[in-house]
C-alpha cells in the first residue's frame, strides 16, 4: 500500500487519547474497514469513488449524492431516513421518519454550530478546536455534518472528505495525497498535512487541497468544487510541473485552455482524468458550467450523426437503451438527456447552435412520463416518481470555441436554470 496508516496504538502517557486501531485498504488505497478496540466499521463505495455505505455493529448507513458529490439523502437500516436541502451548503434536514424539518447555522469558517427546529429552538449545538476536534456537543437529533460542514463519523473519529479521510486528533490524513504538490510551494509537498497546516483560514472539501475560508464563501462549505477562475489560469501555467507523459492540449475554451494528462490518477489541483470534473468561471467570459473530459479512443466526430450519437451515448453511460426517447440515463434519481453537437462543423454558427440547445432543453423540461424500449428489449415506463431532477449533457468535440459559441453556452446554461435543469458539458476526444 502507498504510505497508508495501518495501525494506531495506545501509549502509556496517553491511554485515554488513542484506542488501538487498525486500518484496511483496497488496491486503490481507499479505506474499506477500520477496527477500533472491539468495534469494526466497514465502507463500500460507488464506482466514481464516493462513499455508498457505512456499516457498524449491524447498522448500515447508505448515502445518495447530487451531481456535485454532496450528500442529499441518508438512509439507515434501523429505519431512519433524512433528505438534505442544499444551497451552497446544507441548509435543511428533512427528517422523513419524524416528519420534521431542521435548519443549519454556521460560523464564518463554515462549521455547523447549531441546528434549530422550525420554531427557532436549538436542538443541536457544537464547538470545535481549530483542527476540527469537537470540544463541546449537545445533540437532540442525529447529524453527520460538523466541522467545515463535512461528514464526521463518530464511530471512527474521522472526517470523510471524499478523496481521503482526515483525522483531526493528529491534523493529518490517513494516506498520501495523489496530488503531489507544487514545486514552488513547500507547504504543498507534505502529502499528509491538512490544509497546509493552516486550518484557521483554509478548509478542504475534496481531500486534495485547501481553499480559503471567509464569511459567506461557499468554497468553505461542503460543496465539492474544482477550481474557480483564478485557479484555471494557475492550472494552465503549472500543470506541466506535475505531468510529463501523455499530455494533450485541451483548447476548447481558448484563453482557459489547459494541458492535461488523460491517463493519470491524480494531477495538479486534485483533478482526475479521464472523467475529471472542472467547475470554473472560465476566463473573462465567466462561464459557470461543469466540464468533463472523456477519451472515445476513436474519432467519433467523423461518423454520421446517428452513429456518432449512439457511440457518444454509450460512452457517457446510457443505461436506458438506444431506443428510449428524450432521455438516455437514470442514475441516483437524476434523469439525463445526452445530446452531441459538432461545433466544428454543423454548429459553427452560434445562433443556430443556441437555437437547437434551447429547443432540446425545452423538450427535456416537458418530460413527465415517457415510454420506451429499455436495454433488455422490453417496454419500460419512466415517470416522475423515478427521478427528482433533470440534467442536460452537452457533448462537443475538442476544438477551440469562438467567442460567439462561448456566449451561446453561457446563454444555454442560464436558460436551463429557468427550468431547474443542470447542464454538464463533456468534451469528447
Amino acid at each position: 500500500m502507498r504510505g497508508n496508516r495501518l495501525t494506531q496504538e495506545q501509549s502509556v502517557s496517553s491511554p485515554a487519547v488513542f484506542e488501538d486501531t487498525s486500518y484496511t485498504y483496497d488496491l486503490q488505497n481507499t479505506l474499506t474497514a477500520l477496527t477500533k478496540g472491539s468495534s469494526t466499521t466497514s465502507f463500500t463505495y460507488y464506482a466514481d469513488g464516493l462513499r455508498f455505505k457505512k456499516s457498524t455493529s449491524g447498522v448500515h448507513t447508505q448515502y445518495n449524492y447530487n451531481f456535485n458529490g454532496e450528500v442529499i439523502t441518508e438512509e439507515k437500516s434501523n429505519g431512519q431516513k433524512a433528505n438534505y436541502v442544499r444551497g451552497d451548503r446544507v441548509l435543511v434536514k428533512k427528517d422523513k421518519t419524524a416528519s420534521k424539518d431542521y435548519y443549519y447555522l454556521y460560523n464564518g469558517h463554515g462549521d455547523v454550530v447549531q441546528i434549530v427546529d422550525t420554531s427557532g429552538k436549538p436542538v443541536n449545538s457544537y464547538s470545535y478546536d481549530v483542527w476540527g476536534n469537537i470540544t463541546n456537543q449537545t445533540e437532540g437529533i442525529s447529524n453527520p455534518f460538523k466541522y467545515t460542514g463535512e461528514i464526521y463519523d463518530e464511530e471512527t473519529g474521522l472526517y470523510y472528505l471524499r478523496a481521503r479521510y482526515y483525522d483531526p486528533s493528529m491534523g493529518r490524513f490517513l494516506n498520501e495525497d495523489t496530488v503531489e504538490g507544487q514545486i514552488n510551494n513547500p507547504l504543498t509537498q507534505n502529502l499528509y498535512t491538512y490544509v497546509y497546516n493552516n486550518p484557521l483560514i483554509f478548509s478542504d472539501p475534496t481531500g486534495h487541497w485547501g481553499q480559503q475560508c471567509s464569511l459567506g464563501d461557499s468554497a468553505c462549505s461542503a460543496r465539492v468544487r474544482a477550481e474557480q477562475a483564478a485557479n484555471v489560469d494557475a492550472l494552465y501555467k503549472n500543470m506541466a510541473n506535475y505531468l510529463n507523459t501523455g499530455l494533450d492540449n485541451l483548447n476548447a475554451f481558448g484563453p482557459a485552455g489547459m494541458e492535461i494528462s488523460m491517463g493519470l490518477k491524480g494531477a495538479g489541483y486534485g483533478l482526475k482524468y479521464i472523467g475529471g470534473v472542472i467547475e470554473a468561471a472560465f476566463a473573462a467570459k465567466s462561464i459557470k458550467t461543469t466540464i468533463s473530459v472523456v477519451n472515445a479512443g476513436e474519432d467519433v466526430w467523423k461518423m454520421g450523426w446517428s452513429t456518432r450519437g449512439l457511440k457518444i451515448d454509450a460512452l457517457l453511460g446510457n443505461n436506458l437503451g438506444a431506443a428510449f426517447p428524450t432521455v438516455d440515463k437514470l442514475s441516483n434519481r437524476v434523469v439525463t438527456s445526452i445530446k452531441s453537437y459538432d461545433i466544428g462543423s454543423s454548429y459553427q454558427k452560434a445562433g443556430a447552435w443556441l437555437s437547437q440547445l434551447k429547443k432540446d432543453i425545452r423538450t427535456l423540461n416537458g418530460l413527465t412520463t415517457v415510454e420506451g424500449i429499455g436495454t433488455n428489449g422490453k417496454k419500460m415506463i419512466l415517470d416522475q416518481s423515478m427521478y427528482d431532477s433533470k440534467m442536460f449533457q452537452i457533448a462537443i468535440p475538442n476544438v477551440k470555441m469562438n467567442s460567439s459559441q462561448v456566449q451561446a453556452l453561457i446563454d444555454a446554461t442560464e436558460y436551463a436554470k429557468n427550468f431547474g435543469i443542470s447542464i454538464i458539458t463533456t468534451i469528447v476526444k
